[in-house]
């Protein structure tokens, strides 16, 4: 549960976007298994020499939840004043595709283009500068100088916030934790991503935003992919957010 405090500093940053938000299209992305198939915590462990068993036996006996996402941070922030040097590490055993470096390059000349996470923002931050992405703006939970919780509910009450202030909105996400930030937004893309475990695509987000009315998917592997719901190329993402986005308004 968010304390008062918390819901308003995530309400506050939202808000520094919304004049420059208004009347103009708002892309509200998360970053692992999403902008990449890669976890950037995993390759933070990864970049450090860690042993990321805590990680995920903390997420396993957790799941994201506002406590989990704390103890997160702590895993990653004990390795002190190496951090900004692992995460750069970390970032260069991410690479994005064409595809997404093509979206992103158009949405963040045309939107607000917003990466929310719940794990690494300097990783993700490092990778989009790599790709020349320099006008993503991105925010998250694991980082030294505090912090805002980007679960589910974190997610959400940023989209509830902003949305309403842009022309349309466009998130996109790959697991429930994505699910308000997706309810709030004119367009819900969902990143088609198996489960590991169950071997389900998707399963607790395709259940949840089952009811949305402008559903859509992109994938990062062509052979992974949701029966059903129309499969649109990265590239093609904005302009065929667009267009749903025009079919509700008339």
């Amino acid at each position: 549960m968010h304390s008062p405090e918390e819901i308003n500093a995530i309400r506050a940053l939202a808000a520094g976007y919304a004049g420059s938000t208004k009347g103009r299209p708002l892309v509200l992305s998360d970053a692992d298994h999403t902008l990449a198939p890669k976890d950037g915590s995993k390759m933070f462990f990864l970049a450090g020499g860690l042993n990321e068993e805590d990680m995920c036996r903390n997420f396993d006996q957790n799941g994201y939840t506002k406590a989990s996402l704390l103890r997160h941070r702590d895993l990653h922030l004990a390795v002190g004043r190496h951090f900004e040097e692992i995460a750069e590490r970390a970032a260069k055993l991410i690479d994005l595709s064409d595809d997404v470096v093509a979206f992103f390059r158009a949405a963040s000349k045309l939107c607000t283009t917003i990466v929310l996470t719940g794990g690494v923002p300097l990783v993700w931050s490092h990778v989009l500068r790599n790709h020349g992405l320099t006008d993503v703006s991105i925010h998250g939970t694991v980082r030294p100088e505090g912090y805002e919780i980007f679960e589910v509910n974190g997610k959400g009450i940023f989209a509830r916030e902003l949305a309403p202030h842009s022309a349309w909105s466009l998130a996109i996400g790959d697991s429930q934790v994505e699910t308000q930030m997706m309810k709030a937004s004119t367009v819900a893309a969902m990143v088609a991503h198996r489960c590991k475990k169950t071997g389900l695509l998707n399963p607790e987000l395709s259940c949840e935003i089952a009811g949305h009315p402008n559903i859509i998917q992109v994938t990062h592997k062509p052979d992974v992919k949701h029966e059903g719901i129309k499969l649109v190329a990265w590239r093609n993402l904005l302009e065929e957010s667009a267009e749903l986005a025009a079919n509700r308004q008339t």
